[in-house]
């Protein structure tokens, strides 16, 4: 394309110069086109945001003298004690068989009802750890989809804008390096 534009007109080397700066202009500006495109589909803010944003951060950092600074700092602290006692019957020394036997019992009873209260506790505290764990891994597969998606968009069907930026930047840098030489070639 830039061979047949600059066989067609005059030619004498500043054309040929000036047609390779325009076309390194083209090249790079379809390349902004491209990475704003991507910024925009990826939230992040343009480019002429980023750059404003860079040179309020840069205004705001420069050093500067002050007449003083007050520091001013305050603290909380909280202790949570927590614990669990358990109890058991003992059956006193003067005491029969049939009054032992019940006091075992009774002991038996309470920790059988221990154990259960225990498992449906922990039960409990694993079906919900997986109800997490699912509804994390159902999240993260959505959100690796998406990504996939945005990515494909972005770098399989969006290459044609780059490849033809960088083409036009390549051809420019030709023209406006060697325009003596094209130039002389195309005068024949």
């Amino acid at each position: 394309m830039a061979m047949v534009l600059v066989s067609s007109l005059p030619s004498n080397e500043p054309l040929v110069r000036l047609t390779g700066l325009l076309l390194q202009i083209v090249g790079f500006c379809l390349l902004l086109v491209g990475l704003h495109g991507t910024l925009r589909q990826f939230g992040y803010p343009s480019l002429l945001a980023t750059l404003w944003s860079w040179a309020k951060q840069w205004a705001s950092t420069r050093p500067r003298f002050s007449e003083g600074e007050t520091v001013l700092g305050s603290g909380t602290s909280a202790i949570v004690f927590s614990g669990r006692a358990r109890g058991r019957a003992t059956a006193g020394s003067g005491a029969t068989l049939e009054q032992r036997i019940g006091v075992l019992e009774q002991n038996m009873d309470a920790l059988h009802k221990e154990v259960g209260d225990v498992q449906d506790k922990f039960k409990r505290e694993v079906d919900a750890l997986r109800k997490l764990l699912a509804d994390e891994t159902a999240e993260r597969m959505r959100d690796t989809d998406n990504l996939t998606s945005r990515l494909k968009a972005k770098f399989v069907d969006g290459i044609g804008l780059d490849l033809l930026g960088i083409w036009f930047f390549i051809l420019g840098i030709t023209l406006g390096t060697a325009s003596v030489e094209i130039a002389g070639y195309f005068a024949k």
